[in-house]
């Protein structure tokens, strides 16, 4: 039997290592995803100010609003009056004197404008720490904090823009449908930057 060429032979193991890196990569991002949602996928958004995460079992919930501070929520799965465990945050929330907002918005479906300059309002006014959480803490969670580096802490877009990112579980590349977060995101950019530099402008001269 003729052997392959050598430029055969290198490229089919060139091949093979492409496949190999390809499903250790999918493979360690599927374990990483999977410890983010079993640990409630926590993290610092500004230190002492927002915090986010995924739904957190009352334990959990309890120990991190005690441990940090937490002075209000921000949950945005929406008011669930019927769901065990909305009537547990709610409950935990007045045990601990932690005031509590509810929005709801869908990790596919884009934000309007209002929806977003409506939530910007929300976390200037809450009382802060603040935590914003959702499901999974990773797309809906990552818009929120992402307007609230950019409109509350003055970070530039593409800084703001790192909440939505895979370490925090965020994959449109898995999960197209989450790319809605992104155009949302971008869509506020863009009419945030138009409104300042409108602002900007001198006042036309009177005739």
């Amino acid at each position: 039997m003729k052997a392959d060429h050598p430029y055969t032979q290198f490229l089919k193991r060139w091949r093979l290592w492409l496949l190999v890196l390809f499903v250790a990569f999918v493979v360690g991002l599927g374990l990483y995803i999977a410890w983010t949602r079993y640990s409630g996928n926590f993290h610092i958004v500004v230190k002492g100010d927002a915090y986010r995460s995924g739904q957190m079992d009352v334990d959990r919930m309890t120990r991190t609003l005690k441990l940090y501070g937490i002075k209000s929520i921000l949950n945005l799965r929406g008011e669930n009056p019927t769901a065990n465990w909305y009537q547990t945050e709610i409950e935990t929330a007045a045990k601990l004197k932690v005031l509590h907002y509810d929005r709801q918005l869908g990790s596919g479906r884009e934000l309007t404008l209002e929806q977003m300059d409506d939530l910007v309002a929300l976390l200037r006014q809450a009382p802060k720490p603040i935590l914003i959480h959702c499901v999974d803490g990773a797309d809906r969670s990552g818009l929120v904090s992402a307007l609230y580096r950019l409109a509350l802490q003055g970070n530039t877009p593409e800084e703001a823009h790192r909440e939505l990112s895979i370490w925090y579980g965020h994959v449109p590349l898995f999960r197209p449908k989450v790319k809605a977060m992104d155009r949302s995101y971008w869509r506020y950019v863009s009419n945030h930057a138009a409104a300042v530099e409108q602002k900007l402008l001198p006042a036309p001269s009177l005739p």
